[in-house]
């Protein structure tokens, strides 16, 4: 079976899981039987509408890198390197610093704030529109801001009046886990937009058309009734028209096929372009209401759980619900309500997923234990002189004195709010009962260390929802796992950011 081939099984069976289209036997049975249901479910899929890609669907290349890049100029070389990997590979350099730039100046690639535009396909060709009034894309949505900017590929707006979100079909997919010398050019031609969008956008190599499968169920091999098993015989055709089912509309370039969940699309540089998630919005109004209104009974469920009762020592903190733990620090740590305390919930967030110095000091993957943890949360470890804190929340106006008592208590019920998310979020996609577990440790919120995709999923649940003021819960520190907080704590690392007057840290 070629490359490709093996590459659209698996992503069939990753729409299979999606989708829930499960016979439930498929942990007893061989691959030829996974195959079998594979075919019966891509029979159902190719006829379903609601499978097919739409305005702002997202996008995933293989070659994406979850780690932030970074262009540093220094001892008269330049040098762009994965900030994670600095020094053990993944970088690339050469022996000149352009004219401008300063000694030392370090240059980070890829602005979280621009996600929502990067890896994201845009439909701007087809006319006709889903019945949700979002337009199908087809398989020439594949032109890159890049080219349309400087000029290299026009693109033709459609004028059916549907809102334009875009100005080309795909920004940028992030940065790029290719690295080579002849990148680095590129890439300082473009710095402002590398900066932006990471440097997919000064490299992407987009080849040809999206393609849709010749025939839907060849992907399983089982599109004829006999398997000649052998890739070298040349097979007929497939006689069956349910096969090979596309729906196609009206472009600016004639009629084209619409794009699935099966559409691939190439990059010179090596990297295969698929849809994550078509886009398309199949869930009643009211379907969707029910879920969130059921996740914020969960939130508030769990901001109820917590007592903030005074405790008076480590020892204490360590027997209390995880959710209560986590609110305290996240309270003691940052009043900030707009940023610090955001930062601080996504530290804890990051710490829990790295396979830095942080995986030696934890007994083992779960929230519980990152926070409580040796050389963790200084905020948990001893009595803060400062009143209110973790060991003493301001649940009452007598433990508050010569300080903003509203503003105290507004802090304090947004950081049991963050841990309610978080714990939430984990809930959600964590790997519960998966992880490492060690003696006097917590089977509850666990993970596996450097599932990078779990833990993304866990960011994205968190920032679709709001704080106690009604604002997204952003991720503005990105992977960074180790800070200096105002109080002191002098751990530092590199690639620093200011939120909340704390500094925040790769760990070295």
């Amino acid at each position: 079976m070629s490359g490709m081939k093996i590459f659209q099984l698996n992503h069939a069976e990753k729409i299979q899981e999606h989708a829930q289209w499960e016979c439930g036997e498929h942990d007893e049975f061989s691959q030829e039987h996974i195959e079998k249901c594979l075919n019966k479910m891509l029979s159902a899929y190719v006829d379903d509408d609601r499978n097919y890609v739409v305005d702002y669907a997202e996008i995933e290349c293989t070659d994406m890198c979850s780690y932030e890049h970074c262009i540093r100029y220094q001892n008269g070389k330049t040098r762009l390197y994965d900030v994670i990997k600095e020094g053990g590979g993944g970088a690339v350099e050469r022996d000149y610093i352009p004219a401008g730039r300063k000694e030392g100046e370090i240059y980070f690639l890829g602005d979280r704030h621009e996600l929502l535009k990067m890896r994201k396909l845009h439909a701007l060709h087809a006319q006709d529109a889903s019945a949700n009034g979002i337009r199908f894309a087809t398989v020439v949505d594949n032109i890159c801001l890049r080219d349309v900017r400087e000029g290299i590929k026009r693109i033709d707006m459609p004028m059916d009046g549907l809102p334009i979100t875009c100005e080309a079909n795909i920004v940028s997919m992030g940065n790029c886990r290719i690295m080579r010398e002849s990148d680095i050019p590129e890439i300082e031609k473009r710095l402002e937009e590398s900066m932006k969008y990471g440097t997919c956008y000064s490299l992407i190599k987009l080849t040809g058309e999206w393609v849709n499968p010749l025939c839907t169920e060849e992907i399983t091999g089982n599109c004829y009734e006999e398997d000649v098993g052998d890739e070298d015989i040349i097979r007929p055709p497939c006689t069956e028209p349910r096969h090979h089912q596309t729906m196609k509309f009206d472009t600016k370039y004639g009629e084209q096929e619409g794009l699935t969940m099966l559409s691939t699309l190439l990059c010179n540089r090596g990297g295969v372009i698929t849809i994550k998630v078509h886009g398309q919005i199949y869930l009643d109004r009211i379907i969707e209401d029910d879920i969130e209104d059921n996740i914020e009974d969960r939130i508030q469920e769990l901001m109820d759980s917590i007592e903030g009762k005074p405790v008076s020592s480590f020892d204490e903190i360590c027997k209390l619900p995880t959710v209560e733990i986590l609110a305290r620090l996240i309270y003691q740590e940052d009043r900030d309500m707009n940023e610090g305390q955001n930062a601080v919930a996504f530290s804890i967030i990051n710490r829990l997923f790295s396979e830095t110095i942080f995986l030696k000091r934890t007994k083992s993957n779960s929230i519980y234990s990152v926070i409580t943890g040796s050389g963790q949360y200084d905020s948990l470890v001893r009595d803060s002189k400062r009143t209110p804190n973790s060991y003493r929340p301001p649940i009452s106006e007598d433990e508050i004195s010569e300080i903003d008592l509203d503003g105290e208590k507004k802090a304090w019920e947004n950081a049991k709010r963050l841990a309610a998310v978080m714990v939430i979020a984990i809930e959600e996609y964590g790997n519960e009962n998966e992880g490492e577990l060690k003696d006097n440790d917590r089977r509850e919120n666990v993970v596996i260390k450097g599932d990078l995709e779990t833990r993304q999923q866990i960011v994205d649940f968190m920032e679709q929802l709001e704080d106690m003021n009604g604002q997204p819960i952003k991720n503005e520190i990105d992977t960074r796992d180790s800070f200096r907080s105002q109080d002191g704590y002098k751990d530092e690392g590199y690639g620093k950011t200011e939120k909340g007057g704390n500094t925040f840290f790769w760990d070295e």
